[in-house]
């Protein structure tokens, strides 16, 4: 691992934030997964590719022992379609210690990916950093900075992300159950037609510092498809990406932005 899980709380003490991080975020977004709190991007909006794409975000959970959406896409042709779903799944495994892991469903043919190993995801006082690459059916999903599971998508090619209807916080096929608890930061969606435009690793959004994963700055990073840095209160859906990929905002007002974040503590 580079550094321990989550983020080390001596770095948000009496100002050392400013000095340790060279890229700073300064806010998150709140999600309540008992107002259903999530954001939507429009079924009309396809502009992203499917095949070589990789999703990346900073989360911090409210809670353990429950199942939290992060990002799923619906296509909306009902169970013979593919609904992926990357989820901390809990309640799926009751008291076999398979939770507060991660898992990706296809409606298609009901499959699951656990992640291997006993590695488990459940401090809800530290941040972490997902990542997860689709290389044309391929997949692998990072936790700050590292290798977490591997895994091919049912039916390979053409996966339901950036196919129709993407959610973030909230179950893909649904609006109303398994919502996220807790927050996000700096959600990105890098997509392009090949795979080295498209399939990026986790060097591309952050780095190891003093044995620490810590932010990157994003700016200069080329092939954004969207990217949500919440800065905007009264527009948490803003992307700043330049695409105007913006995504609707659901049960979530401006006092969901939050100056807790991965770079400055609550």
């Amino acid at each position: 691992m580079s550094g321990p899980i989550g983020s080390s709380q001596w770095i948000y003490s009496s100002g050392a934030a400013a000095s340790f991080y060279d890229h700073q975020i300064s806010q998150s977004a709140r999600f309540d997964a008992v107002d259903n709190s999530h954001l939507t991007l429009a079924s009309t909006d396809t502009s992203g590719n499917r095949n070589y794409w990789t999703f990346s975000v900073w989360f911090k959970r409210a809670q353990v022992d429950v199942r939290h959406h992060i990002l799923g896409g619906y296509s909306g042709n009902g169970y013979s379609d593919d609904v992926l779903r990357l989820q901390i799944t809990d309640i799926d495994y009751p008291s076999t210690g398979h939770g507060n892991r991660f898992q990706v469903n296809c409606t298609e043919t009901n499959m699951g990916f656990d992640n291997d190993g006993e590695k488990t995801l459940r401090d809800t006082s530290s941040w972490y950093h997902l990542v997860w690459s689709n290389n044309n059916g391929a997949c692998v999903i990072y936790i700050n900075g590292e290798s977490w599971t591997t895994f091919n998508l049912d039916g390979g090619t053409n996966s339901a992300i950036n196919s129709k209807q993407m959610k973030i916080g909230i179950d893909a096929s649904t609006s109303t159950s398994n919502g996220f608890d807790g927050n996000m930061a700096e959600a990105i969606m890098i997509s392009h037609s090949t795979q080295a435009g498209g399939t990026l690793t986790p060097s591309s959004f952050g780095e190891t510092k003093n044995n620490v994963w810590v932010p990157k700055d994003l700016s200069g990073l080329s092939n954004k498809d969207f990217h949500l840095d919440f800065a905007n209160a009264s527009a948490l859906g803003n992307d700043v990406s330049g695409n105007d990929r913006d995504w609707t905002v659901n049960n979530m007002g401006a006092d969901h932005q939050v100056i807790d974040s991965p770079t400055h503590g609550s």
